[in-house]
């Protein structure tokens, strides 16, 4: 049976680009010290309809952590913003970080309207 094949010009999805400067990442290492802080704001932000997810990131060889948008887009497409770290906690704490502090509990509808403060 042969396999269809999608368009390389036809995205299926939209990533939040996030690369965080040399201060932003020990303001991520601070932030949400305890364990329990950070999956309370986990718990938070999937109560207000974001999807969190944690998986490997076999490319990267690390954990990933992405909170997905699915609602309320401009074009249909998910909205994907992704945290990286060598464990999961990293993983989770510098997702949660961009979100809360970066886009203050609110992606972009779109990637291309990705604006955020640069002192965060």
């Amino acid at each position: 049976m042969a396999r269809s094949k999608r368009s390389a010009k036809a995205p299926t999805v939209h990533f939040v680009s996030f690369d965080p400067t040399k201060e932003q990442k020990a303001a991520i290492a601070k932030w949400a010290p305890r364990t329990e802080d950070l999956f309370d704001a986990v718990a938070n932000v999937s109560e207000k309809g974001y999807r969190v997810s944690i998986s490997p990131d076999n490319y990267n060889e690390c954990m990933m952590c992405t909170i997905a948008r699915y609602e309320q887009v401009d074009d249909g497409l998910p909205v994907i913003l992704v945290g990286r770290g060598s464990n999961a906690e990293k993983a989770i704490r510098r997702v949660m970080f961009a979100f809360i502090e970066v886009f203050y509990e609110d992606l972009p509808a779109h990637s291309k309207m990705v604006e955020h403060d640069e002192d965060f």
